[in-house]
């Protein structure tokens, strides 16, 4: 356990910033959602694929062959999900730290580095070789847990920031975000045509009442507004890596006078920032 000392330095800025931080990247919504996404996929194609009144074997073997494919990103998804999870977690517990530093708190950290890695490559070693994360972000980190457990890091908040900047970005402005980037919103967009796809094939199919049509086409609108909002929590989510990444930035460049009123008026600016995208994240 490590108890700080005061300090004539005024951390409130890097207080707020560090909670509002820590409140952002706990929203893990939008991984589940990620892992879940080839289900309602699934899901949707095998509905329309019933609407083949005399399906021709090109057509049974191209439906077999996505729900194959869906069947296997469900669990690539999942163990993905897992290992993101696990990255994500050790952000949040970093945030939470500095925000104990920087209110002269006591910080107790437990996590054993060892252990940690262990779960992680265990998770890893589940997925293909593509999909797995790089030896250099599980590197990463490893430094943030380590900065995390080093007793002298709590005498000062810039040891601690200037020992998790690197490590941090890589974790922020790496493949953690390309993979929010692309794969996640690939997989919601993907999801948006299968519903055009299926609720169109309904509106069509056996000549349809007007009372039925209404009924599709309300069902249509509430899946494609639930989309919506899973596509606008992925980017929402990809404004809070990107702002935490640049927020920490500048605490490191501006270590040596955490009192600079130009960090202070960018931090509490980007706690701005993080408050509206949590709205969002708390909406989808």
């Amino acid at each position: 356990m490590v108890i700080l000392t005061a300090s004539c330095t005024n951390l409130t800025a890097v207080q707020e910033w560090s909670k509002t931080s820590l409140e952002a990247s706990e929203f893990n919504g939008v991984v589940i959602t990620y892992a879940e996404t080839p289900l309602r996929l699934k899901r949707y194609d095998a509905l329309h694929f019933k609407h083949y009144k005399r399906p021709t074997e090109e057509q049974k073997r191209l439906f077999e062959q996505r729900q194959s494919v869906y069947a296997a990103n469900s669990i690539e998804r999942k163990h993905q999900a897992e290992v993101l999870n696990v990255i994500l977690s050790v952000v949040s517990d970093y945030m939470g730290a500095l925000a104990t530093l920087s209110a002269d708190g006591t910080v107790d950290y437990t996590k054993n580095v060892t252990t940690l890695n262990a779960e992680i490559t265990t998770l890893n070693a589940k997925l293909p070789a593509g999909k797995r994360i790089s030896t250099r972000t599980l590197g990463a980190v490893g430094s943030i847990v380590q900065t995390l457990m080093k007793p002298y890091q709590a005498k000062q908040v810039k040891n601690s920031i200037e020992q998790a900047n690197a490590p941090l970005q890589i974790i922020l402005a790496g493949e953690l975000r390309q993979i929010v980037a692309s794969d996640f919103q690939n997989d919601l967009q993907t999801e948006s045509d299968a519903l055009d796809l299926y609720y169109g094939a309904l509106l069509v199919d056996g000549h349809p009442s007007a009372a039925a049509k209404d009924a599709v086409t309300e069902w249509r609108e509430l899946r494609q507004e639930q989309n919506t909002a899973r596509l606008n929590a992925v980017r929402a989510y990809l404004t809070v890596l990107d702002t935490i990444s640049k927020g920490h930035q500048q605490l490191y460049d501006h270590r040596n006078n955490l009192n600079d009123k130009i960090l202070i008026k960018n931090l509490f600016a980007s706690v701005l920032d993080l408050r509206k995208q949590i709205t969002i994240l708390a909406q989808s």
